[in-house]
């Protein structure tokens, strides 16, 4: 199984355009049942598009539950 990893959120595109694809991506993960890696420094975004959503602090990350891993 393949995983796409998206190094960058839509942001800079205009509202139009960003939301079209922003479904059309979520279309296509449940369409193909595929995970995707979405990299983003919208929150928002980041929140409509996923199922779980992680952040990152120094070489940490932590999940929307608190939990943290060491990464590195």
């Amino acid at each position: 199984m393949s995983c796409p990893a998206l190094p960058h959120g839509v942001g800079a595109l205009d509202a139009m355009t960003r939301e079209s694809l922003q479904d059309e991506l979520l279309a296509l993960s449940a369409r193909e049942k595929m995970t995707v890696v979405f990299v983003t420094h919208d929150v928002q975004e980041a929140v409509f598009l996923a199922d779980r959503v992680s952040a990152t602090a120094g070489r940490h990350v932590h999940d929307l539950l608190g939990a943290q891993l060491h990464v590195g």
